[in-house]
């Protein structure tokens, strides 16, 4: 890692992490949800580090913890590009935060591949001390969070979107657009 590096994201962490507070959940119970903390992690990828912080400001988030060894993460991408693609320009933000479940994932280069691999067009957090996953509470792989435009969590969901009779990504569609439609939410 370059001199100074560290130092330039810890920055946009603090920034984002002025957008992303204050995070009561509704409408479910608080328990479920966590308060949306400073993101914080290894490095930054997908994006340039100047322009991050910007993009969070006032917007929602699809907030998406996956590992790429994770076969119900692999399974879940198609959906979570489909959302950010239909979503992105009312306003929606996806970033990933890649939190390693097996050893080779702690490897930056080897998230890297992995992006490119599947096509990821979002920014991605690599979280291989699991400082985000643990702020988040996140338990399962993956997890997906909805922040609206206030910092607040508004929407959660642990595995597959779309697995059997599930109909998660139909559930995400219309926590997003609900929360688009609203000014300030």
């Amino acid at each position: 890692m370059k001199p100074g590096r560290l130092t330039h994201i810890h920055m946009n962490a603090l920034l984002i992490a002025l957008v992303l507070q204050g995070g009561s959940a509704a409408p479910a119970a608080s328990s479920k949800f966590p308060t949306a903390p400073a993101l914080a992690g290894t490095e930054w990828l997908n994006t340039k580090e100047a322009e991050t912080a910007a993009k969070y400001q006032g917007r929602v988030t699809l907030v998406h913890f996956w590992a790429f060894a994770c076969g119900n993460c692999k399974n879940n991408l198609p959906a979570i590009q489909r959302l950010t693609e239909k979503f992105a320009k009312q306003g929606l933000v996806t970033i990933g935060i890649h939190t390693p479940e097996i050893e080779s994932e702690k490897k930056v280069e080897n998230v890297q591949k992995a992006i490119e691999k599947h096509k990821i067009t979002y920014p991605v957090l690599v979280d291989g001390e699991y400082k985000m996953w643990n702020a988040f509470g996140t338990k399962w792989w993956p997890t997906l969070y909805i922040i609206d435009q206030n910092g607040k969590a508004r929407w959660y969901a642990a595995g597959e979107l779309n697995f059997g009779e599930r109909k998660g990504e139909a559930e995400a569609e219309k926590v997003i657009e609900s929360l688009l439609k609203r000014k300030g939410a």
